[in-house]
């Protein structure tokens, strides 16, 4: 691929051999016509991960590549535009899929953003307190279970400093799940300013999403906000939004605050006392357990006793 790319620079205006006939490419006829910027298009969705020298008269490609990479951030975002009408070009992965049919994804016009990188859950856990410490406008987190003490930190701390943060969590998970510092952590989020809500899934399920959202940049997955989940295979992706992207994403958000409520201070007392009324539970099965077992350790001995005639 580089070197047909380099023959096309070398000799702007010749007609190119496409390698995957199926897909739309850029196909300047002069060089005149290929602007600089269509040219850092052209090669970005030609997959190209760097660009390597190339001598055209006595310029150098390389650095004026590389300049406007660095002035146009944007080009990156239409390079993903242009992949995506490929996709849905003939030829494409997704030519011919029916957007409009029962449950079927949607694919925006000009995509939903660029995808930064994937992560296990150690690194998502870490990326999502990088991503609350830096937060300045506003930020987002969905959970299905929660237990992380520093990010429970990191979210009061934004919120503290002014960012406006919002906390969703699945409702009965929160009220009666198995996590034991689930309760305390969300009473401490919302003693420091952080709006808490309890969400419910669409038809009495669960709100099973795992999401951080701060001012565009999304981190999305499956890793819980638990000290158990760092044990776990895991897989994240962290996500810079594109417009059409922060609408999707808008979209959503409302879809999930419709089935949400505000955590009252009775429900604060109701995961509070559940959880210690199960710790207190469990430890007197535990008594339980073990003087069963005493008891019939000891009539064991006795009958063995018995039966050698030592009673």
């Amino acid at each position: 691929m580089c070197k047909h790319v380099k023959a096309v620079l070398r000799h702007a205006g010749a007609v190119r051999t496409c390698a995957y006939p199926h897909r739309r490419v850029f196909k300047p006829t002069t060089k005149e016509e290929e602007s600089l910027e269509t040219r850092v298009l052209r090669i970005q969705a030609e997959g190209m991960t760097e660009v390597k020298q190339v001598a055209v008269g006595n310029k150098t490609e390389s650095g004026r590549v590389a300049d406007a990479l660095s002035r146009r951030p944007d080009d990156m975002v239409r390079s993903l535009d242009a992949m995506l009408f490929q996709e849905l070009s003939p030829g494409g992965r997704f030519f011919g899929y029916d957007q409009r049919a029962p449950n079927a994804a949607h694919f925006p016009a000009r995509g939903c953003g660029l995808v930064l990188s994937l992560l296990n859950a150690l690194q998502s856990q870490a990326m999502a307190s990088h991503l609350i410490r830096t937060t300045k406008t506003a930020g987002f987190v969905s959970c299905f279970t929660f237990d992380l003490d520093e990010l429970t930190d990191d979210i009061g701390d934004a919120a503290v400093r002014g960012p406006t943060m919002t906390v969703v969590a699945d409702r009965k998970h929160a009220l009666g799940g198995v996590t034991k510092a689930m309760a305390d952590r969300l009473t401490r989020l919302k003693s420091r300013g952080v709006v808490v809500y309890l969400a419910d899934g669409p038809q009495n399920g669960i709100q099973h999403s795992k999401v951080v959202l701060s001012d565009g940049m999304l981190l999305v997955g499956s890793t819980n906000w638990t000290g158990a989940s760092q044990r776990n295979c895991e897989l994240d992706a962290l996500i810079k939004l594109s417009d059409d992207g922060i609408a999707e994403w808008d979209a959503w958000r409302c879809a999930v605050l419709e089935r949400a409520e505000l955590m009252t201070a009775q429900q604060e007392e109701v995961a509070h006392k559940t959880r210690e009324d199960r710790a207190s539970s469990a430890q007197n099965e535990k008594y339980r357990t073990a003087k069963k077992f005493s008891i019939a350790r000891a009539r064991s001995h006795d009958a063995l006793q018995r039966s050698r005639g030592n009673v």
